[in-house]
């Protein structure tokens, strides 16, 4: 047994673990731990209600704000737009449709190193402007997309482009009557080399008498590499305003997703096949991606963090009922703090998402030093009764797992006082999992094993495996001559097993 502490050296930790705690959870009524019962009981409701809540989670309502109101770099940009006459559009969302892109090549490209190898875009390969369905296919879309209807409900008036004749970037109209005037003859009728070297000369043209368009504008939208014509576009704004939701911004995302399959679709009507497929490409599309992405990287997180954190107890413990047990309670743990969330009043948003996934691990703290204690009991000192081996557990680790409880939940409240968004947040979760990690640790977890932990070495992978008679199925299949080279079995344990008629057969040796 460890030389026990005396009563002068103990700290008010100890103390109360040793005369309060342990005394309370081993406490006996006949055959039964009462204590031990109405506390299982309680947690395991609790934990269930914190499955209810956490189901009910919602995405955010509004567009993230990492800071205060009356923060400096929130009212300095209200009050300049307030103070100077901001672009009529300069809160919107704009969408491009490019026709001759044929894809963007990302084969070289690493999502671990996103700055490099980005990708190259791949032009469409006979793409052929100057014939009429082309021309007719490209004032089709800029005139759909004048009257498209929005009825999500992050668009305004019922359309999915702002209602104003500057609202969209269309070249074409003012270059056709810019080309008229200057050859007497439709864009239709001209021959390919007069349309293209026109439309070069166009490009870089002033036009303001007949568009609204600057040269750096048409630079944009005609794209031609060299002297080849390899792309053209038209841009419009959005009734879309850019601080509305996350969620809402994407369902009106499928609007614009329709407008290009509209333009599509009269594309292969009309048989204007050389300009090849659009796509409604914003750089708010690039915002919306990004803050799903970390949403469902939060869902994902929990998805990978549970079969790890099992196989870690398991490994640590080498008992399958302490990893189910804990497995349990770590999961008890994470739905209560997501239904902190809930009780909030808050959502998943970018900063939840983030803190949550880095506050799942203190979750797991706790859990795997009790159990690992429990375990000892019996390997490192004989102990096999479920009682006793509490008991060592109790007296051994809940003292220091208190400690280190009330030294993360300390470091956790400054940053409950600090201005941007995502600190307070990964402050108050990191907080509440502490609080939940260790009333579920010490209350919940350590109860069951009072009720139903292992006794002896019942669950342990050795015993497991006696009972499977796992250790002959590896030697006849040559797993444990494997095992012997690499040195992860001792060849002594192989000897003793063959010479020792008192060895448990089918045990795993010891590694």
């Amino acid at each position: 047994q460890p030389e026990e502490k005396k009563e002068d050296d103990k700290d008010i930790l100890e103390t109360f673990v040793e005369k309060i705690y342990t005394p309370a959870m081993t406490f006996r009524s006949g055959r039964c731990y009462p204590i031990a019962i109405v506390l299982v009981c309680t947690f395991l409701a609790f934990g269930l209600i914190g499955l209810g809540f956490s189901t009910q989670i919602q995405p955010p309502d509004e567009s993230a704000q990492f800071l205060p109101e009356d923060n400096m770099l929130v009212e300095v940009p209200e009050e300049l737009s307030d103070d100077y006459i901001p672009s009529e559009f300069s809160q919107y969302a704009q969408l491009f449709f490019a026709f001759g892109i044929d894809r963007f090549d990302r084969g070289g490209f690493n999502r671990f190193e996103p700055g490099k190898n980005r990708g190259e875009v791949k032009f469409l390969d006979g793409f052929q402007f100057h014939l009429e369905p082309s021309q007719r296919l490209f004032n089709y879309s800029c005139e759909r997309a004048k009257v498209f209807s929005c009825n999500e409900d992050a668009c305004e008036g019922g359309r999915l482009m702002f209602q104003d004749m500057d609202a969209i970037k269309c070249f074409l109209p003012s270059f056709q009557t810019w080309f008229m005037n200057r050859n007497n003859i439709s864009t239709y009728n001209a021959t390919e080399s007069l349309f293209y070297s026109e439309l070069l000369t166009y490009r870089s043209t002033d036009t303001e008498d007949i568009d609204d368009l600057t040269v750096s504008d048409k630079l944009a939208l005609i794209g031609f590499v060299g002297n080849t014509l390899r792309y053209v576009r038209f841009d419009f704004y959005t009734t879309i305003k850019d601080d509305r939701p996350t969620v809402e911004k994407a369902e009106a995302r499928k609007v614009a997703d329709d407008l290009a399959d509209d333009i599509n679709a009269y594309k292969n009507q009309i048989g204007a096949t050389t300009m090849g497929d659009t796509a409604a490409a914003s750089s708010t599309w690039v915002q919306v991606e990004a803050e799903l992405g970390i949403v469902a990287g939060f869902y994902s997180g929990l998805a990978i963090s549970f079969p790890v954190a099992f196989i870690v107890l398991l490994v640590t413990t080498h008992n399958l009922i302490i990893a189910l047990l804990a497995i349990f309670t770590i999961g008890f743990i994470v739905v209560c703090v997501i239904s902190t969330i809930v009780w909030q009043g808050d959502t998943l948003g970018i900063a939840e998402a983030i803190a949550g996934v880095i506050v799942i691990g203190f979750s797991v703290d706790y859990v795997i030093h009790l159990g690992h204690s429990y375990i000892d009991a019996y390997h490192g000192y004989g102990i096999s009764d479920r009682a006793e081996r509490f008991n060592h557990a109790s007296v051994g680790m809940a003292a220091t797992v208190i400690a280190g409880g009330v030294t993360t939940f300390g470091a956790a409240l400054p940053l409950l006082a600090t201005q941007h968004r995502f600190f307070p947040t990964m402050g108050a979760l990191m907080a509440s999992t502490v609080a939940f990690s260790l009333t579920f640790s010490l209350m919940f977890f350590m109860g069951c094993l009072v009720l139903f932990g292992p006794n002896g070495d019942v669950g342990d992978l050795s015993w497991i495996a006696e009972k499977l008679r796992l250790r002959e199925c590896l030697e006849k299949i040559g797993v444990m001559d494997c095992l012997r080279k690499i040195g992860l079995v001792k060849a002594t344990d192989t000897k003793q097993h063959a010479g020792d008629t008192g060895a448990k057969k089918g045990a795993l040796p010891s590694v």
